[in-house]
């Protein structure tokens, strides 16, 4: 058996000889800093999507995020975008981004990848605001 540490909290894996790893698992305690306005901006911003994401229509409200249009911008509903958690990530990273006729558009190389055509649906999608 090779055992290898990860350095990840506390995370360490050991290898047994067949490829099959079993992984030890170490717990710390985090503080996380939240926007008051976070939650009622969300709330808001779900309510007039309806609560689904704007380009895919993604249900599950747990999955569900409210995105700033433009970064740590005013928290009112017409500067906010009701996204799933993947459009979420694809916007914030500029995989994607929404023209001011709100056609969403992507960035060339992502088309290209494997799991490209996941965010390719939402291309030249018209996003109307409720």
């Amino acid at each position: 058996m090779r055992a290898s540490g990860a350095g990840l909290g506390g995370l360490q894996e050991a290898v047994t000889g067949d490829g099959v790893a079993q992984a030890r698992r170490s717990y710390i305690t985090t503080t996380v800093g939240q926007r008051i306005h976070q939650r009622p901006f969300r709330e808001r911003v779900l309510r007039a999507y309806r609560q689904q994401c704007a380009p895919c229509t993604l249900r599950h409200e747990e999955l569900l995020e409210a995105a700033h249009i433009i970064p740590d911008g005013e928290s009112v509903v017409t500067s906010g975008l009701a996204l799933c958690k993947l459009r979420h990530a694809a916007f914030d990273g500029r995989f994607l981004a929404i023209r001011p006729d709100y056609v969403i558009e992507l960035r060339r190389d992502i088309l290209g990848e494997g799991d490209g055509p996941m965010l390719f649906m939402v291309a030249r999608v018209c996003i109307r605001h409720a």
